[in-house]
């Protein structure tokens, strides 16, 4: 599992280099005359990866990170339970509802890999109600 994270991580650093990289290529062109803007972020990759960051803030997947890492280093079950519950707090906030239900699906396994199985059980709970709200 850690070397799929791990390798999920490279591949998503690979994108967001690779988009640089083609940023500074289209600099470096002579300037163009101005077309018609992109209205969907998400149209290229890193502009996708930009956009989730500014909708969370990263501030959810970091915490979920340090849980996690703390639940494997032996922490102290308290710590990785208020940790766990910041990140709780800021994936309720998070605006698209697809993101959202995706970030408390993860949420909701980071708890039972904590062994706190009650609180998974209500956010999996909390996740399916935001179903509802896709169009």
């Amino acid at each position: 599992m850690r070397q799929l994270k791990h390798l999920a991580f490279l591949f998503v650093v690979f994108i967001v280099l690779t988009g640089l990289k083609e940023n500074q290529k289209a600099t470096a062109e002579p300037p163009q005359p101005e077309t018609k803007k992109i209205e969907e972020p998400w149209e290229t990759p890193s502009g996708l990866l930009l956009y989730l960051a500014q909708q969370d803030k990263g501030k959810v997947a970091a915490l979920l990170r340090v849980a996690t890492f703390l639940n494997h280093s032996g922490a102290k079950k308290q710590i990785v339970f208020t940790t766990l519950n910041q990140a709780r707090k800021g994936a309720y906030k998070i605006k698209p509802v697809g993101y959202r239900i995706s970030n408390l699906m993860y949420l909701a396994s980071c708890f039972s890999n904590a062994g706190y199985k009650n609180e998974a059980l209500a956010i999996l709970k909390q996740a399916e109600q935001e179903t509802t709200k896709i169009k």
